[in-house]
């Protein structure tokens, strides 16, 4: 019998996680936590993709595109939001460089000031 069974753990990770984020959104250290964790599961996606289709997501796609980048392999799951920890659409912008930007606009709700939450890649 194993002590450890990292299936086991896989799933319990999976249904904890939903609790933890909704129980930590509610105040505003767990709203700006949701969103960095979404930003970096994001970010994480956004480069397997790359490494699937050889460029990141269009911006005609957007982060939907990380539902579909091969029939048989989605990159979040289906009912993953693209949305900031304060119900917000986070803001994702393919750059001339091979790059993106993904972008919160932060506690303030206002794009361009000083709380914005950026996830900046330059793949060159």
């Amino acid at each position: 019998m194993k002590l450890f069974d990292p299936t086991v753990a896989f799933v319990l990770g999976l249904l904890a996680l939903p609790a933890v984020t909704l129980l930590g959104g509610l105040t505003p250290g767990g709203r700006d936590t949701t969103t960095r964790t979404r930003m970096t599961e994001l970010d994480r996606a956004l480069h397997q993709y790359r490494e699937v289709r050889g460029q990141y997501p269009p911006t005609t796609v957007g982060l939907e595109a990380l539902r579909r980048p091969s029939p048989d392999a989605p990159l979040v799951d289906p009912a993953f939001r693209f949305v900031d920890g304060w119900g917000r659409n986070l803001l994702y912008e393919p750059t001339y460089e091979d790059g993106f930007i993904l972008t919160s606009a932060g506690p303030d709700g206002a794009l361009g000031t000083t709380d914005d939450l950026l996830v900046t890649v330059n793949s060159r």
